[in-house]
C-alpha cells in the first residue's frame, strides 16, 4: 500500500483532516509536508477522495497549488481568536 499522504491536525481542540489531492496521485508519493513527526505525504485522486461535504466533514475547503494546508489551519485558527 502506497502512502496516501492523508493526515489530521489537531489545534485548540479542533480536528482537521487534510487529503492532498492530484489528478497524478501515484507520480506525487514523495512530497516533504513540512512537519516533523509526519510521514513523506503522498496524493489522493480525486475520485478516491473521502472528503465529502455531509455528516462527517464540514466547510471543506479546496486550497490552490502550493497553498501549505498547515499555514492556512493557523491563519484560520489565529484569525477566529482575534
Amino acid at each position: 500500500m502506497r502512502n496516501s499522504g492523508r493526515f489530521y491536525v489537531k489545534v485548540k481542540n479542533r480536528l482537521f483532516y487534510v487529503e492532498p489531492i492530484s489528478k497524478y496521485a501515484d507520480r506525487n508519493a514523495d512530497w516533504d509536508n513540512g512537519m516533523k513527526n509526519y510521514p513523506i505525504g503522498g496524493a489522493v485522486h480525486p475520485d478516491d477522495s473521502v472528503i465529502k461535504e455531509g455528516k462527517r466533514f464540514k466547510n471543506v475547503i479546496t486550497l490552490g497549488k502550493g497553498v501549505s494546508p498547515i499555514g492556512y489551519i493557523e491563519q484560520l485558527i489565529a484569525n477566529e481568536e482575534s
